[in-house]
């Protein structure tokens, strides 16, 4: 197993962002208000954590992978929504993509 600190989550990241059509609209977005809040966003350490999780469960896996993979696999809206545990964050992220949920 590779370990993978922040800053090297947040390389990971600003790669993403130059090359946006690499990740869907929503992933870009993520990443983008992320990067707004400097990646001090407990969701951003949520799935930074979680990568190094399943990477030290998975015996081959490297962190930084299971990291982009994570980021490739949203989607939707929803997919974004669900990395966000904190009620705040997801509010501030629905100001920043003008997004109204039909239910919270």
């Amino acid at each position: 197993m590779i370990g993978m600190d922040k800053e090297q989550a947040i390389s990971l990241c600003e790669d993403l962002l130059r090359n946006e059509e690499e990740v869907s609209e929503v992933t870009y977005l993520y990443l983008f208000w992320n990067m707004k809040q400097n990646y001090e966003t407990k969701t951003f350490e949520w799935l930074l954590a979680n990568a190094t999780l399943l990477a030290s469960l998975q015996e081959q896996a490297a962190a930084n992978e299971i990291f982009i993979d994570m980021l490739k696999k949203m989607n939707s809206y929803q997919d974004a929504v669900k990395l966000m545990k904190d009620p705040e964050e997801v509010r501030e992220f629905n100001r920043y993509t003008n997004v109204v949920p039909l239910f919270s």
